[in-house]
């Protein structure tokens, strides 16, 4: 389950290697030390009916000519009053983790959740900000399912973010809980119920009462609850196009706080329950400026109530500052649940080896077959005791008549579609 407070100490010399290739010439393009391919593909969005783009960072070994190989996909979405522009520092990160060995190649894939006018959309379906959470699952998804070699299963494909991406996330594996095997999550505004401890601190943002909401510059707190409001709930005929949830006294509005509340993920996990075999983690720093330790205690608890398996890590650090060092953690957890997620469709994928039995007549040669599942069989070979073979039957020529064979040991040989099935027979 989850704990509180865990401070990795493993590590520390890769989390060193990532370091140095993070302080490479800051002022130089990113480019000339990827790895990887990164493409910026516009495409025009169902869910937004606009166009939008969507990042992508293909592995170095990625060829769009061999189809025959598939990768895995990590979905990232970025935070708000920024793009994915800013997460670009996790190519870097990632290149060093592949060239460690310690990560299979995968895809990675950055939707655009930018939009005005207050830097965000919440990952939601919001009459302010467009169908931000329908763009994810219905349009990104399938397209980068079309345009590359991916594995198209769930059990290949998960979902990452920080700060709005962190809520974004987990918005989409409990909605959609078909399409993502795993989740890494940071930093996010998680139980948004706990409005209650912000009030303070955006108090002090804007002065004294009576207090006039609007999103500006320097004005965090305030900016994020604009922000969310945008998403949960907006109001095309109020100056703000939305209704905060403050009054003019920073009093809590009831009305608006409950329509806040069916986007609460600590709550949404008493409805849309996980599935069961969907691999959580999520952290935060002890010491993040929104607080947001204490909705992520909070959420973390609510998983516990349900007996959800997850797990939760407080850090030293605030809102953005450990970021860098949580990131390979959390690509570390995505790819040890890929490779046994691939491990369980190998097995899976093994066939179970098929019964048959069969009735020789002595005296005769002649020798009947009843397979468990004749739907499979392709065919029936006899061998000889070299293995050489000596003929081939259809499924349909039952029984199998051996008469004008010489006496002594045969292999009889039923192919399946996946595997088959040998027997030593006697022709007297």
């Amino acid at each position: 389950m989850g704990s509180y407070l865990f401070i990795e100490v493993r590590g520390l010399l890769r989390i060193s290697i990532l370091l140095l290739v993070l302080l490479l010439p800051v002022r130089a393009s990113f480019s000339q030390f990827h790895l990887g391919t990164v493409q910026d593909i516009t495409f025009h969005s169902q869910a937004l009916d606009s166009e939008s783009t969507v990042r992508v960072y293909l592995p170095p070994d990625y060829n769009p000519e061999n189809s025959y190989k598939k990768y895995p996909v990590i979905y990232t979405l970025h935070g708000a009053s920024v793009g994915y522009d800013v997460y670009s520092f996790m190519f870097p990160i990632i290149d060093a983790l592949w060239l460690s060995g310690s990560l299979e190649h995968f895809i990675l894939v950055m939707p655009d959740g930018l939009v005005g006018p207050f830097n965000g959309s919440f990952y939601t379906n919001s009459s302010l900000y467009g169908n931000y959470e329908d763009l994810i699952s219905y349009d990104i998804v399938p397209l980068i399912d079309s345009l590359f070699n991916t594995n198209p299963s769930r059990d290949m494909r998960a979902i990452m973010g920080h700060s709005m991406g962190s809520y974004g996330a987990f918005k989409q594996v409990l909605k959609h809980p078909d399409l993502f095997c795993a989740i890494a999550a940071h930093s996010g505004p998680n139980n948004i119920e706990m409005l209650q401890m912000l009030i303070p601190d955006v108090k002090a943002e804007n002065g004294d009462p009576p207090y006039t909401w609007n999103h500006e510059p320097g004005k965090g707190l305030t900016n994020l609850m604009m922000t969310m409001a945008g998403a949960f709930s907006p109001n095309p005929t109020s100056p703000n196009l939305v209704d905060f949830p403050l009054d003019a006294q920073a009093e809590i509005i009831d009305s608006v706080l409950d329509r806040w509340n069916p986007h609460n993920i600590a709550e949404m996990v008493r409805w849309h329950m996980p599935a069961t075999d969907l691999e959580i983690y999520f952290d935060c720093g002890a010491q993040d400026e929104y607080h947001l330790h204490l909705q992520n205690r909070a959420l973390s608890d609510t998983l516990n109530i349900f007996g959800i398996k997850h797990h939760y890590v407080e850090y030293n650090g605030d809102h953005t500052s450990g970021l860098v060092f949580r990131v390979p953690i959390a690509f570390s957890f995505i790819n040890g649940v890929f490779k046994r997620n691939l491990t369980q469709i190998e097995i899976d994928a093994r066939p179970e080896p098929i019964v048959v039995n069969v009735f020789p007549n002595p005296g005769t040669g002649i020798f009947y077959f009843e397979p468990e599942k004749p739907e499979l069989l392709q065919s029936i070979m006899i061998r000889d005791i070299q293995g050489s073979l000596l003929e081939t039957f259809s499924p349909e020529q039952n029984p199998i008549n051996l008469e004008h064979l010489a006496g002594g040991m045969y292999f009889i040989h039923f192919q399946y579609k996946k595997t088959s099935t040998a027997f030593s027979i006697i022709k007297e």
